[in-house]
C-alpha cells in the first residue's frame, strides 16, 4: 500500500501521532491502479492510500 499525504507515515500521523487506524475512512474509489481511500485523522490530518492493483479476469 502506498500512502500519499502531509506528515504520514506508514504507521501513524506525523502532526499528532496517532496510528493510521484511528483515522476514519471519507471515501473511497476503484481505479485501475487499485483501490483510492480518503482519510481523516482524528486531529485533522488527511491521508490517500492507494492499496493494491485490479485483478481483471
Amino acid at each position: 500500500m502506498r500512502a500519499y499525504g502531509t506528515g504520514f507515515d506508514s504507521r501513524s500521523c506525523g502532526a499528532c501521532g496517532r496510528p493510521v487506524s484511528a483515522a476514519e475512512v471519507e471515501s473511497s474509489h476503484y481505479t485501475t491502479e487499485g483501490i483510492v481511500r480518503y482519510l481523516r485523522c482524528p486531529c485533522g490530518r488527511r491521508r490517500v492510500e492507494l492499496a493494491g492493483g485490479l485483478s481483471r479476469g
